[in-house]
């Protein structure tokens, strides 16, 4: 059963916000949904004050996170460009 473009907005609403635990710089990640597929395109990077950390190993938190929300189906993420900080 598709859901509504209202529904899917709700969704992707409700995934950012829980994006906001997150420990990488997100400015630059796109949230998109559609029929409760979240679709994660665009850029993450390390935040400036977070040397040390996976950044693959909190991709993967992230997308954990979002699969937790009320509503998602599955999280897609292979468009998503890591950036380390140099």
């Amino acid at each position: 059963m598709a859901t509504n473009k209202n529904e899917d907005r709700a969704v992707a609403r409700s995934a950012r916000q829980s994006l906001a635990k997150t420990s990488l710089d997100i400015n630059e990640l796109i949230v998109s949904c559609h029929d409760g597929v979240i679709v994660l395109t665009g850029k993450i990077r390390q935040a400036r004050d977070s040397q040390g950390i996976s950044l693959q190993k909190e991709l993967e938190n992230i997308k954990t996170m979002i699969r937790h929300t009320r509503g998602v189906k599955d999280v897609v993420a292979d468009k998503v460009q890591v950036i380390a900080r140099t």
